[in-house]
């Protein structure tokens, strides 16, 4: 069986950006780079597995289930929906190659039959790399009891300490009941929530089913959703997501480059009308970002994804923006999205429950704590309409730019650090 299944084995963020994209950016030509940043570990091996993965993707199309799943959300157009239905991914839009000695994998076309690939080709190389890891099979652990753990911890090679990680989490969040007992005044921002967000670095796509399945069934009152729109289909919950980087970095070819991001938020607006109203925010760093996000995108957007930087920083200065605009912040919602474990989100939601909405979007904790040392793999935009794009993280090292003078002009334009 091929690893990728269903056309919906996907974030939820690639489905309505694609619309936006039909919408707003129909005759858009794009380029995409794999960007390996585990620098110790060598995929080149793995290439032909890869390659014959990613065929497959060729071979699917929507189901009539799947259609209907779709159809029920009010933001996604009854046309662009029955326009999925005829969708088919070309293959042949991926490249493979070798690179500094390293796999390279770049995808170019029509910015919305391209948008497709990005997360189940990370999905793909991240499983055909674990697969070939010791204790690999998902099956044969016993059922989650609030008892002992000790015994599943002892081979950390093998998926029984990856059930003993999940359990663990899930008797975490039994015991410490975040948000049961709120304090006086505190209102919604008392709620925890955390959002399972690691499709594209999953252990594999069966691992990731198992752990949204445990959480559904143990705490769904801190589940908020999954942003793989498969799972939520298949499992009853919600499915989370609303835009990616790609997003506004396109915009800094398709728009006047000093407002791009200004542009961009007002796009998302014009296509959804009030619905998927997270803005995400460090593009060009978050200091430019509450620049661009004056009274009106404020008071328009629900709040904004943090997923670089110190969050603890990016919360305060959010709360402070919301503030000087003369917005409540106790309206608004902080979604944390950046390397979080439950330590974290707990410590987070501590800091600003009173202050602010928040929501934790958990990833590759979630999905790839197994014992294996996960892999940290991207795939970003790094051309439009063969014009150079950039992502400049608030975080050394999750930028990505491939032409240096574009990006240091980038710096210069919006005052980062160089």
């Amino acid at each position: 069986m091929p690893i990728i299944q269903s056309l919906l084995d996907t974030d939820f963020y690639k489905v309505t950006m694609a619309q936006a994209v039909k919408h707003t950016w129909p005759d858009t030509w794009v380029k995409y780079r794999f960007k390996n940043r585990s620098k110790d570990i060598d995929l080149l091996p793995y290439r032909d597995q890869i390659q014959a993965e990613v065929a497959t993707l060729g071979e699917l199309k929507l189901s009539g289930e799947e259609y209907e799943f779709l159809r029920q959300f009010p933001f996604l157009k009854r046309a662009f929906v029955d326009g999925l239905r005829t969708l088919r991914l070309d293959p042949n839009h991926v490249v493979f190659s070798e690179r500094d000695g390293q796999l390279d994998i770049t995808v170019e076309g029509n910015w919305y039959d391209t948008i497709w690939f990005e997360v189940p080709l990370l999905a793909i190389v991240n499983e055909v790399y674990f697969s070939s890891r010791p204790g690999s099979d998902v099956q044969g652990v016993p059922a989650f009891q609030h008892a002992p753990l000790q015994d599943l911890f002892q081979d950390k090679s093998s998926m029984r300490f990856g059930w003993a990680r999940l359990y663990e989490k899930i008797d975490r969040l039994i015991t410490s009941n975040p948000g049961g007992d709120p304090d006086v005044g505190c209102g919604e921002s008392c709620e925890f929530r955390i959002m399972e967000f690691g499709t594209r670095r999953r252990y594999s796509r069966e691992w990731q089913e198992s752990v949204v399945s445990e959480l559904v069934q143990h705490v769904p009152q801190y589940v908020q959703g999954t942003s793989n729109v498969d799972l939520a289909r298949r499992l009853g919950i919600k499915p989370q997501g609303t835009m990616a980087h790609e997003w506004l970095q396109a915009h800094q070819a398709l728009s006047p480059l000093h407002e791009f991001q200004r542009h961009a938020l007002n796009n998302w607006l014009q296509e959804f009308r009030g619905y998927l109203g997270i803005a995400l925010s460090d593009v060009v760093g978050f200091e430019q970002f509450l620049l661009d996000f004056d009274l009106l995108l404020a008071r328009s957007f629900d709040g904004a994804r943090h997923d670089s930087g110190n969050p603890f920083w990016w919360g305060e200065r959010l709360v402070a923006h919301y503030r000087e605009l003369g917005i409540d912040p106790r309206s608004k919602m902080a979604v944390f999205s950046d390397g979080l474990d439950l330590d974290l989100c707990f410590r987070l939601w501590e800091r600003f429950r009173r202050e602010i909405k928040t929501v934790f979007g958990v990833g590759t904790n979630l999905t790839n704590d197994v014992g294996h040392k996960p892999l940290q793999l991207v795939m970003k935009l790094v051309e439009v309409n063969r014009f150079p794009v950039a992502k400049i993280s608030d975080s050394r090292g999750k930028g990505m730019c491939e032409v240096p003078e574009f990006e240091e002009f980038l710096r210069v334009l919006f005052r980062m650090p160089v």
